[in-house]
């Protein structure tokens, strides 16, 4: 399996991966679950599912679209106040989450064409970021 049949996956299931993120990523750092105080969780699945989307896209194709939305991702991230060093924990968070959902189709290869997307990923949204806490907006 490949990253790209792995988001294909992902996809065309619905809730499963997101719903088990969220179960184990509440239940290894509940204190966490404070920073989703008001947010609709069926929608934050959904922009999870997306931000997947993206990561492998960015990460496979290094579409300028697929940038910017990380950019944008890291604003958001920065007006709700997350700090960027919970980067590494959500990352690892995740791939010990897709291991789970993937069970005997999960391998080294694959865990570590994940690891490269997201560290690309969070990489951008860092710079994100820091744009945004320098300027106050994105810098174009």
């Amino acid at each position: 399996m490949t990253i790209a049949e792995s988001i294909h996956r992902i996809l065309s299931q619905d809730d499963l991966v997101t719903d088990l993120f969220y179960l184990t990523y509440f239940e290894r750092y509940p204190d966490l679950s404070v920073q989703f105080d008001g947010v609709d969780m069926e929608q934050q699945a959904v922009v999870l599912r997306m931000s997947l989307t993206v990561i492998h896209q960015y990460y496979e194709h290094g579409y300028p679209a697929a940038e910017q939305f990380l950019l944008v991702l890291g604003h958001k991230h920065h007006l709700r106040n997350i700090p960027k060093d919970l980067y590494a924990d959500w990352r690892d968070c995740m791939l010990d989450t897709l291991e789970r959902y993937f069970e005997h189709e999960w391998h080294a290869k694959l865990e570590e064409e994940w690891t490269a997307a997201i560290n690309k990923a969070t990489d951008v949204m860092c710079r994100g970021y820091e744009e945004f806490a320098l300027t106050g907006s994105k810098k174009t």
